[in-house]
């Protein structure tokens, strides 16, 4: 498997509002003003919808001594915040500055014990074996595929795996709770290159330990 560029890494850490709430309320135009000027994002959501759809923010920065970490989204609510970097590492950086600075900042209530993190990485990769490889019956499916579309439309086409989904079923887990690993086709590639666009409820580093171990299970 080669990797060909990580796409994002999302970070989110939610926490119990009533416990970290500031004893004083927060104006949201400064609390605006101020993230801007931190960060240097270049866009922002509407400040009329904060209180209901949270304070968003897109393309910044986060400067440190040993360089700078890209900041594609982040997004604060009254019970978390949400960051989204090219890896989960540099988000996972960028949340921990975000949540220090705002604590100090605003007043906020340090939390006795903070709720765990869940993870969304995002990876862009080239698999030497073909994914369709997971299917133990493809060439059947396929076939089927193929004659059902040549009796519809006269013209015989080659099929292959498009994208591929895992989740677990929603009922059973806790509302918002991320479990969706995703196999898409990257748009624009070549079907020969088996370049896919990966998505899983983990950090980058296990993420692509997971790709690695998967395409090792698709060799004969």
């Amino acid at each position: 498997m080669k990797l060909v560029t990580t796409d994002s890494g999302r970070v989110i850490q939610l926490f119990d509002s009533d416990a970290t709430r500031s004893p004083r309320d927060i104006y949201f135009p400064q609390l605006y003003d101020l993230v801007g000027k931190r960060y240097g994002f270049l866009q922002h959501s509407d400040i009329t919808e904060v209180a209901e759809k949270g304070a968003k923010f897109r393309t910044g920065k986060l400067d440190l001594e040993d360089g700078t970490i890209g900041i594609q989204h982040l997004e604060i609510y009254n019970d978390g915040i949400i960051a989204t970097c090219r890896t989960t590492d540099e988000a996972e950086v960028v949340l921990q500055d975000a949540i220090e600075w705002a604590t100090s900042t605003f007043g906020l209530r340090p939390p006795d014990e903070l709720k765990p993190r869940t993870y969304q990485s995002w990876v862009i990769v080239d698999f030497e074996r073909p994914m369709s490889a997971m299917i133990q019956k493809f060439k059947d499916i396929q076939s089927a595929i193929a004659t059902s579309y040549a009796h519809a439309y006269g013209q015989h086409l080659d099929f292959e795996t498009y994208r591929i989904n895992f989740k677990v079923d929603p009922q059973t887990v806790p509302l918002h709770t991320p479990t969706e690993y995703v196999f898409d086709r990257r748009g624009g590639a070549s079907y020969a290159l088996e370049r896919w666009f990966c998505g899983a409820p983990l950090k980058t580093i296990d993420h692509l330990g997971l790709l690695d171990k998967i395409e090792k299970m698709l060799s004969p």
